[in-house]
């Protein structure tokens, strides 16, 4: 899944705030309460980021990848034949 990194004060909910769940010992996945989707996550390690899947954006083609994040955790079998960054970590600064 894509995501888009934004600090937390640029991001501004319209209608209700998203559900949490814990869903690993370090991130949290932000749904919607009324039919589930996926809005957003976040990890403990850098509270004040937020990641938002580029398929709720208006325009997800406006937000082009930029670096892999949390590279060694990848799966095997995925081959990427690009040369973005690869990082261990996810935040807006590396």
């Amino acid at each position: 899944m894509a995501f888009a990194a934004f600090k937390i004060s640029q991001v501004t909910w319209t209608q209700e705030n998203p559900k949490e769940f814990k869903s690993s010992p370090r991130a949290r996945r932000l749904f919607c309460g009324t039919c589930g989707s996926q809005l957003g996550m976040q990890y403990d390690e850098s509270e004040d980021i937020i990641y938002l899947p580029i398929t709720s954006l208006d325009n997800p083609d406006t937000a082009p990848p930029q670096r892999h994040i949390y590279w060694p955790e990848h799966r095997s079998w995925l081959q990427l034949a690009d040369t973005l960054p690869r990082h261990a970590k996810g935040t807006i600064e590396d």
